[in-house]
């Protein structure tokens, strides 16, 4: 089982991702942290590319955090994709509760600032790309789309009885 995840920022896909990993016993990668040497450095595009197919070569794993490019790079026939195509302001409360509120560690923490409405804007591109990614690729590749938290939880039970 490979499941690739990808959704907007705030969307909850490092959530979602651990619950898939914990059920099925997988290995995580949370690709946005693995693609910065440090909080500040960005690796190039040729390091992502390698780490992806390092990832790729695995046998089981749930990689999250992935950008539209990514795909072509660690998709493969035996990989499913996992779009979290959950709603802007969905998506902004999620980050802003998680950012501001619980002040929890993640990759976003060293670019997010109190009052910086920037955030918004990363939100809404984000949400863009998303929706292009599944206009551009819903005939062509099975994108498995999930547009609220009920068919989350859905997928994960269906998850539980198919390989119990």
């Amino acid at each position: 089982m490979k499941f690739l995840i990808m959704g907007p920022i705030g969307a909850g896909k490092s959530t979602f991702s651990e619950k898939i990993a914990c059920n099925e016993n997988l290995k995580s990668f949370h690709f946005d942290l693995l693609s910065y040497h440090d909080a500040y450095q960005k690796k190039t595009a040729e390091e992502q590319i390698e780490l992806l197919k390092e990832i790729k070569r695995k046998d089981q794993f749930v990689c999250e955090g992935l950008h539209p490019w990514h795909i072509s790079y660690i998709y493969d026939k035996e990989s499913t994709i996992i779009v979290l195509n959950y709603s802007v302001l969905c998506c902004l409360c999620r980050f802003l509760k998680r950012h501001f509120f619980k002040r929890e560690k993640s990759p976003y923490n060293f670019l997010v600032r109190m009052y910086d409405l920037r955030v918004l804007k990363w939100i809404l591109v984000s949400k863009i790309k998303v929706s292009k990614f599944i206009k551009d690729n819903e005939k062509s590749l099975e994108l498995i789309i999930l547009n609220h938290r009920r068919e989350e939880e859905t997928f994960i039970q269906k998850l539980k009885k198919e390989y119990t």
